[in-house]
């Protein structure tokens, strides 16, 4: 399974979340109504310390936004979902190893802080910091699974 993240910043609290399991892939727009990328960070975290299920909401004034989910198949599988808000309709689903959702997440996470660095990822996504702290604690939780 290929699992990867991209969370591209559009400017002035507006990003852009691709997100692909194999064949199955989806762009989803975030609006900063929300802290989606630290929300994002954060559920990745549970799913894999464990926790059966995660949620989160992507708020985005257009479409109204999209909702996650996350649930754990088992201990290395996770089914995510994600259903945009006004229409109810699913835009994505998908089954991820655990690791490798995590994985690409922390490598997106990379990605940005080299690229924007602290203050550039602030200016442009306005209300909300880079999740510096999210990271480290996901780095900590892919270094374990790698152990494993």
């Amino acid at each position: 399974m290929a699992t990867r993240i991209e969370f591209e910043l559009m400017g002035a609290g507006w990003a852009k979340c691709r997100i692909a399991v194999d064949e199955h892939q989806v762009e989803v727009i975030a609006g900063d109504e929300s802290d989606a990328l630290s929300d994002l960070v954060e559920a990745v975290i549970a799913i894999s310390r464990g926790e059966t299920k995660a949620d989160l909401s992507f708020a985005e004034s257009s479409t109204g936004g999209f909702d996650w989910s996350f649930r754990r198949i088992d201990k290395n599988r996770v089914r995510i979902k994600i259903v945009e808000y006004m229409t109810e309709t699913a835009v994505f689903d998908a089954e991820s190893s655990v690791r490798d959702l995590a994985s690409a997440l922390l490598s997106d996470l990379d990605r940005l802080k080299d690229r924007f660095g602290d203050a550039g990822y602030k200016d442009l996504w306005v209300r909300f910091d880079f999740p510096n702290e999210g990271r480290r604690r996901l780095a900590e939780e892919v270094k374990s699974m790698e152990l494993t």
